[in-house]
């Protein structure tokens, strides 16, 4: 008997990037570029790392 394997898409990587770049246009407006970059980076990886690992998690659960 064969199984498909589908693959489901993958949203949690998207966090960072969105962060990053509201970050930078929200430090454009204010006038300092690096502030949001900086900002943007440090709300975005926490998001990133947290929904990878209940990501990994879930598919863990369904291999099983």
């Amino acid at each position: 008997m064969t199984e498909k394997s589908t693959r489901t898409y993958s949203w949690w990587w998207a966090f960072l990037p969105i962060c990053l770049a509201l970050g930078t246009a929200g430090g454009a407006l204010l006038g300092n570029v690096g502030v949001g970059l900086s900002f943007g980076t440090a709300v975005g990886t926490p998001l990133n790392l947290i929904f990878y690992q209940l990501y990994r998690k879930k598919n863990q659960n369904h291999q099983a």
